[in-house]
């Protein structure tokens, strides 16, 4: 299978939806399944863990057309199967038209895009009022959290 990952890290978006990824990432990727990473304007000082097959394009604004156009160019010559959206700034337009060109659509998100359509929707806060969303994993068990960090807060903790 071939992921791709839609998701940024730069001077305004800050490193924690990569950080996400990358978890899943290091995850799938022993899986035998071909990964990639597609952002914009990608600032190595938010995170500098090495990525293998980061796609990186520059725009000087945000555009969802140019944006949805270059993710589709990359779905095309990858021969992605599965795309996996962490992003705030995309929208239901974005995604309308990304999904038809991926068997499977994955959105991460602690906003509400649930109304986004997507095959899998993860979304690790309390939302009770979600409930019926199909194919959804909601709550806290659903965080998305690297290992490496939980140990290293685990080691100091102080119990009584």
């Amino acid at each position: 299978m071939n992921i791709l990952f839609r998701v940024d890290c730069n001077n305004k978006v800050g490193s924690g939806h990569l950080s996400r990824c990358y978890t899943l990432y290091k995850a799938l990727k022993d899986k035998g399944h071909k990964i990639y990473f597609l952002t914009n304007n990608f600032n190595r000082k938010f995170f500098n863990k090495k990525i293998e097959n980061l796609i990186n394009y520059n725009s000087v604004s945000f555009s969802q057309n140019k944006d949805k156009n270059n993710t589709l160019k990359i779905i095309k010559n990858k021969k992605i199967d599965t795309l996996i959206l962490d992003h705030y700034f995309i929208n239901m337009n974005w995604c309308s038209f990304v999904k038809k060109n991926v068997k499977n659509f994955i959105i991460i998100d602690d906003d509400f895009k649930y109304s986004f359509n997507p095959d899998l929707y993860i979304n690790f806060t309390t939302i009770k009022k979600y409930k019926s969303f199909p194919n959804k994993l909601i709550g806290l068990k659903y965080s998305i959290i690297n290992p490496d960090y939980i140990k290293k807060i685990s080691k100091n903790i102080k119990y009584d």
